[in-house]
C-alpha cells in the first residue's frame, strides 16, 4: 500500500543516517506476532459490519463578511477581506483561515465515503488487508516501531531505505467470518461492529511558515494551502443477542492507543486559481483526503481486533571481512 510505505520514522532516519555515514552499520528488523488483547473472546466468531456514520462540522465558530459592503457617507467600506479569521497553528505557523466545514461545502459524498469505510473494516477484520500504524512508547529501540498486519522490514542498505510487507507467520484473523449489513442489522452474525467518524474542516493559507517539520515532508512556503482535518473516531464490538460491548475506543492494549484523527493535506492550486478563494476551494474533490484521513483512524484500532505484528527496528554493526 502506498501510504503504509511512506513511513519512514525514526528507525528508517536512523537507517538513512548510518547508510550515508558508516557503510558498517544495519538496521536488523524485529517483527513479534502479538495477539489482541481480547484474543479468547473473539476467536472463532463471526462479525456483522454494520455502515461507518460519518459527520462533518466546523471546529470554530466563524462568520464570514466577506462579501459584506457597508456605505458611510457615500464611501464603500469591505468589512472582511481574504481572511476569515487569522491563527497560530503549531504545525503549520501563522496561518489564514479561508474557509470552515469545507467537506460540507464542497458537498462531499458521504455514503461514498461510508463505503470506503465499511469495506476496510471488512478487510481488515478479516485478516485481508495490510496496514501500518507508528508508535513511539519512549525512547529505545525497543519502544518505537510500528505495529503491523503482516511482518514489516526495513532495509538499510538500499538508500534511501526500502521496506515492504513479509509473509505472516500466523492467522491474520480471528474470526470465522466477516461481512458488511445494513444498518440495525446483524443477519445471524454473533457479533456486530458498529463506528463514526466526526472531522471538522477548514482551508488554510499559510501566512508565515513553521520552522518545524512538514506534514507532508516537503517545505512550507508562504502562500501555501492545506486542508486541515480535526474529529474523533468511535466504535465498538458488541454482542450481537446481549448489546454488551467486547471491544471499543476506550480498550487498552499495551501497543494501542487511542484512535485520534489529526491530519493536513496540502491541496494542489493551480496558480491564481485560489484568489477566487469563496469558489474555487468548494469546488475540489476532497473525497480522496476524507478516505485518507478515514483509513489512518481506522487502521489504528485494528490491532485491538485482530492479529498484528510488532516491528522493532535495531542498529547492528556489520564485521569487515
Amino acid at each position: 500500500m502506498k501510504r503504509s510505505l511512506r513511513f519512514l520514522g525514526l528507525a528508517a532516519i536512523l537507517a538513512s543516517t548510518l547508510f550515508a555515514a558508516c557503510a558498517t552499520y544495519r538496521i536488523r528488523t524485529e517483527s513479534v506476532p502479538t495477539m489482541p488483547p481480547n484474543a479468547e473472546a473473539l476467536r472463532g466468531m463471526s462479525v456483522a459490519v454494520q455502515p461507518t456514520t460519518l459527520s462533518f462540522g466546523a471546529a470554530r465558530l466563524a462568520i464570514d463578511l466577506r462579501d459584506a459592503r457597508i456605505t458611510i457617507n457615500g464611501e464603500e467600506i469591505i468589512l472582511q477581506k481574504r481572511f476569515i479569521a487569522n491563527d497560530k497553528d503549531q504545525t503549520l505557523g501563522e496561518v489564514g483561515v479561508l474557509d470552515v466545514d469545507i467537506l460540507t461545502k464542497a458537498k462531499v459524498n458521504k455514503a461514498a465515503a461510508s463505503e470506503f469505510c465499511t469495506q476496510l473494516l471488512v478487510d481488515g477484520l478479516g485478516g485481508k488487508r495490510d496496514y501500518f500504524v507508528p508508535f513511539f512508547k519512549g525512547l529505545g529501540e525497543d519502544n518505537m516501531g510500528n505495529l503491523s498486519s503482516r511482518p514489516y522490514e526495513v532495509d538499510s542498505f538500499s538508500y534511501p531505505p526500502k521496506s515492504a510487507f513479509l509473509p505472516a507467520t500466523g492467522p491474520t484473523t480471528l474470526f470465522s467470518s466477516v461481512k458488511a449489513v445494513p444498518t440495525g442489522f446483524s443477519e445471524g452474525a454473533d457479533l456486530i461492529f458498529t463506528s463514526d467518524i466526526s472531522i471538522s474542516s477548514e482551508v488554510l493559507e499559510i501566512i508565515e511558515p513553521s520552522s518545524s517539520l512538514s506534514p507532508d515532508d516537503q517545505p512550507l512556503r508562504q502562500g501555501d494551502y492545506f486542508l486541515s482535518l480535526f474529529g474523533s473516531y468511535r466504535f465498538s464490538l458488541r454482542d450481537a443477542k446481549t448489546g454488551a460491548v467486547i471491544v471499543d475506543e476506550k480498550t487498552k492494549g499495551e501497543w494501542t492507543t487511542k484512535p485520534v484523527l489529526v491530519k493536513y493535506y496540502r491541496i494542489p492550486v493551480q496558480s491564481g486559481d485560489a484568489d477566487a478563494y469563496a469558489k474555487y476551494f468548494r469546488s475540489v474533490d476532497f473525497k480522496p483526503f476524507v478516505e485518507m484521513a478515514a483509513a489512518t483512524a481506522l487502521e489504528s484500532v485494528l490491532p485491538l481486533l485482530t492479529p498484528f505484528y510488532v516491528n522493532t527496528y535495531h542498529a547492528e554493526k556489520v564485521e569487515k571481512e
